[in-house]
């Protein structure tokens, strides 16, 4: 897996959007990935959210806002870029 690539070649933080679907898949992978210790090669891997916005999952499904929300406390930081969502933002 792409992932366990990335932590043998010396990646250790990885940084996902927050959005539903593959970038849940991936947090969790990364999650499991934290919780296995190599005795001969400790390494300490982070996951940083960075979320759109802080309403992002008011709109979904139970099951998988639950999930969102425990991903997010597993988290070694979150980043929240808005309070609500924007359409389009313009950089000068």
């Amino acid at each position: 897996m792409e992932i366990d690539k990335a932590i043998s070649e010396g990646y250790h933080t990885f940084i996902f959007g927050a959005c539903y679907g593959f970038d849940l898949i991936c947090a969790e992978q990364v999650l499991l990935r934290k919780q296995i210790i190599q005795f001969s090669n400790p390494v300490h891997i982070k996951l940083i959210a960075v979320v759109p916005f802080e309403e992002q999952a008011s709109k979904w499904k139970g099951q998988n806002r639950d999930k969102y929300f425990d991903i997010l406390s597993k988290c070694d930081d979150v980043i929240i870029l808005n309070k609500h969502f924007k359409t389009g933002v313009n950089v000068n």
